[in-house]
């Protein structure tokens, strides 16, 4: 299967920060710290109302005796070169009012989310990130006043306001930076466009890990989804070919009947190509008209299974050529392509699809699609760099979600990832993980058959690489994973 993923850890997101706090550091040091070495040195002064994160240490605020309702209210965190801090303003409302944040270190995050959080806090440096809103499904008293009058200073700050009514309100040094993409969580995570012109709302938010399904049987599937939504997940994916698509539905249906609203699930389902001699269903739909009516009908058939009147994305598992095709696709398969892009556009306008998108599909693949995909899920992982296809995705404002991240299994082995994770104190696998969704706009499907792993999975997003670190997983060849490392079974070009 295409998204068969190992149950290890999962993704994240966080980010980074320099500039001048304008005093000395007295803790300056050339070397990563040790969580113990760095215990004695995160502090807090009540009195002072001021967090310092030395240099070299991971750190996380508010600290454990801070928890009061107003936390951090008016506080000064300063982070030091060298380290990385979670700055997390959500686990009471009115907290972190007029806090300050000032960064000379490799990476900062902010999480914005409760009644009144950080209204008018100020954040200073570069490489900040700071998430206003993580949940843009949550009601108005959540997220409705989130980020008021924030201010921002600096280079490369970054403001993600993922519920709509939270830009307007930012200051204007912090709104031109406020709607570019990003991860935030597993609830909220990466916007997708609305295909359709002129319909409200502008933009759909697609969760950043979703629950993968691949491998199950249609008990396992069941007993998967409910799980998944037990920990955190909000976002499951189908395929056709997974020959347990009526599992997940029954999955979907339990949480329904337990009073669990439909909004709150995203779910994404995947049709077969028109020409697909892998595995079953084996075909071989050469005309267009028909290839199009088979599309059409595979849809209803997801949506039967899956007992739900609309999929939140609906996905191509690839173009229809053989399996392990080079090259670009040929004249008569992108005939064959734009005629099931012809049905998903249909199921686009009629409600039965949100929003559209590709699997392993190359540039060539793509050619007399409007409007373009707006996700394109394909093989990305440590050891592949920076293939053409994700700067075309890119540029095109495409939503890469990568399927394979662990690299078949082998990042778990891999030794630079093993070695980079040792200055983080984590495994081989978080690195690579954390390595795919610190990328611009890119998602990811993992899967797990314990609960455990699937918690831990959403865990990944509580730190961040760092620049020097990510250059150096960007530079490696190796492991190559599946289709001795090409993004996609179907196609090179």
């Amino acid at each position: 299967m295409l998204t068969m993923f190992l149950a290890i850890s999962f993704i994240a997101t966080a980010f980074s920060a320099t500039v001048d706090h304008g005093r000395d550091n007295t803790n300056a040091t050339n070397a990563t710290l040790s969580a113990k070495q760095c215990a004695s040195l995160i502090k807090c002064s009540r009195a002072a109302k001021n967090c310092d994160c030395p240099t070299g240490c991971t750190c996380k605020f508010p600290l454990a005796n801070h928890l009061q309702v107003g936390y951090l209210n008016g506080y000064t965190i300063n982070v030091f070169p060298k380290a990385t801090a979670t700055i997390d303003c959500t686990l009471n409302q009115y907290s972190c009012e007029k806090m300050v944040v000032v960064s000379d270190g490799d990476a900062v995050e902010v999480k914005c989310q409760g009644f009144k959080n950080c209204d008018t806090a100020k954040f200073t440096g570069k490489n900040i990130k700071v998430n206003c809103g993580e949940n843009p499904n949550a009601g108005p008293s959540n997220t409705a006043n989130v980020c008021n009058h924030v201010t921002c200073d600096g280079d490369s700050i970054s403001v993600l306001c993922a519920h709509p009514s939270c830009q307007p309100r930012l200051d204007q040094s912090c709104k031109a930076k406020a709607d570019a993409p990003t991860v935030s969580s597993a609830h909220s995570g990466i916007r997708l466009p609305n295909q359709v012109p002129g319909k409200d709302p502008s933009f759909y938010t697609m969760p950043t890990l979703s629950l993968g399904t691949a491998g199950f049987n249609n008990t396992q599937a069941k007993h998967a989804v409910v799980d998944a939504y037990r920990v955190g997940f909000r976002a499951v994916h189908a395929a056709y070919d997974y020959y347990n698509v009526d599992g997940v539905g029954q999955g979907l249906q339990a949480l329904l009947k337990q009073g669990i609203a439909r909004s709150e699930l995203f779910v994404t389902a995947m049709t077969s190509p028109c020409i697909h001699s892998a595995s079953n269903p084996k075909r071989n739909v050469t005309d267009p008209q028909e290839c199009t009516a088979l599309t059409t009908n595979d849809t209803a058939q997801m949506l039967q299974w899956l007992g739900v009147d609309y999929v939140d994305l609906l996905l191509l598992h690839g173009p229809s050529e053989p399996f392990n095709t080079t090259g670009s696709c040929s004249n008569a398969v992108t005939r064959l392509n734009q005629a099931q892009w012809q049905s998903y556009k249909q199921s686009l306008a009629s409600g039965v699809a949100k929003s559209i998108g590709v699997s392993n599909f190359c540039p060539s693949c793509l050619v007399g699609f409007s409007p373009l995909p707006s996700v394109n899920q394909i093989q990305w992982h440590v050891g592949m760099g920076s293939p053409k296809l994700m700067s075309f995705c890119e540029k095109n404002g495409i939503v890469v979600q990568a399927y394979s991240p662990l690299a078949h299994g082998q990042v778990v082995t891999d030794p630079l990832c093993a070695s980079v994770g040792n200055s983080y104190n984590r495994t081989a696998a978080e690195v690579g993980l954390r390595y795919v969704v610190q990328h611009k706009n890119t998602a990811v499907v993992v899967k797990a058959s314990n609960p455990m792993y699937l918690k831990q999975d959403l865990n990944v997003l509580d730190w961040t690489l760092s620049n020097t670190d990510m250059d150096r997983l960007n530079a490696a060849t190796e492991p190559k994973g599946q289709q001795d490392g090409r993004p996609s079974w179907g196609c090179t070009v």
